[in-house]
């Protein structure tokens, strides 16, 4: 992706004809690879998302780019795998004109039509490109009823009801359907997100914020969960947003820690270390970054990352691991001029471990 966006600054049609190229040439390259870890279709469905841009950027030469969203619908229609679903939800995107948008939005709802007069429940794709193409071309009455005709109910198609609904300046509307939607099984995150999404472009961030913001579902890591709330909501204090997302978790607390510690929350982050679960090496990297400025916080990591070593926590863990927490404990311990008791300590938290950690802390306790 970066030769083709590179290569969109010179030469914007070069670089749409070879974003086509990659659509058409990717689902066969990757078809026979293993991907059950998922890493490949996350990676194709950013490739996609991707190319929307560049192919729509192209869309003032209305002949080449007709011919180009042909193929693209052609290595839409031909994929077996799914890995270029996410085509169907960003036609209208790659259209990237009102004309084009309108031209895909009449020929995929007469085949939807088509398909769906001999398959009365089954899904049909082309619903999907019909929904985007017509919202993109402003067509939200239409959009809305597409939605409500359509007998196989899903919140990926009840999505762009709301978004139609907000579109014609009926936010409450669209928030209030989008609600209703809660007891037919559909996710909750995405429900919360398009909400939050709503209220944000009307200007309620208060009330986006505190009913939809924090009940999302963690995507990569929690630090990074984080990291993007409080982008999103800058004038919210980041030690509120912490311990609000703290308080709506259930048995994974310590999975905040990392935010806590990369936040200078130390307070917070000591509780977390302490409530778990944590990794232990986590802990006692952030104990050593710390022994210099904040001793008496990497005293109490690196004790904690000892006590969960001992308890048989961590993954990989080698005497290493178990050496460069208790090493870092005693650096703090030293600043601290606590050295003298600082074994007893360790040998607190040590009592019932195994011979492992026993072994791995001989010759370094007194």
């Amino acid at each position: 992706m970066s030769e083709l966006r590179t290569a969109a600054k010179a030469d914007r049609y070069l670089a749409a004809e070879g974003a086509v190229l990659l659509i058409e040439c990717i689902v066969p390259a990757i078809e026979q690879i293993d991907g059950s870890s998922g890493m490949i279709g996350s990676a194709t469905r950013k490739a996609v998302e991707d190319t929307a841009a560049i192919v729509a950027a192209a869309a003032d030469e209305p002949g080449r780019h007709e011919k180009r969203l042909e193929r693209i619908y052609a290595a839409y229609q031909d994929d077996g795998y799914g890995y270029l679903d996410g085509i169907g939800d960003l036609w209208g995107n790659f259209c990237g004109s009102v004309d084009h948008a309108r031209s895909w939005a009449e020929k995929t709802l007469a085949s939807y039509r088509s398909i769906r007069a001999h398959n009365a429940t089954g899904y049909i794709r082309e619903i999907d490109m019909c929904l985007s193409a017509q919202f993109f071309a402003g067509q939200y009455d239409a959009v809305i009823e597409l939605v409500e005709t359509e007998t196989l109910r899903m919140w990926h198609h009840e999505r762009w009801k709301v978004l139609a609904l907000a579109a014609l300046d009926r936010p409450l509307d669209a928030i209030a359907y989008a609600e209703s939607l809660r007891d037919q099984r559909y996710h909750y995150s995405a429900i919360d997100e398009t909400c939050e999404h709503i209220l944000r472009s009307i200007g309620e961030e208060e009330r986006a914020y505190n009913e939809y913001a924090l009940t999302q579902s963690v995507s990569g890591t929690y630090l990074a969960h984080y990291t993007a709330l409080c982008k999103r909501y800058p004038n919210v204090d980041k030690r509120r947003v912490l311990l609000d997302l703290i308080a709506r978790t259930t048995g994974d607390s310590g999975k905040w820690f990392a935010a806590a510690n990369k936040s200078n929350f130390l307070d917070i982050a000591v509780d977390l270390a302490k409530r778990g679960p944590c990794d232990p090496k986590v802990l006692t990297r952030a104990a050593q970054e710390r022994t210099e400025t904040h001793p008496e916080f990497s005293l109490d990591i690196a004790l904690q990352a000892i006590a969960y070593f001992a308890d048989g926590r961590g993954f990989d863990v080698t005497s290493s691991d178990i050496r460069a927490a208790y090493l870092a404990g005693r650096t703090a311990a030293e600043r601290l001029e606590q050295v003298g008791n600082y074994d007893d300590l360790v040998n607190a938290k040590v009592a019932r471990g195994n011979s492992f950690i026993l072994d791995s802390l001989r010759g370094l306790r007194s």
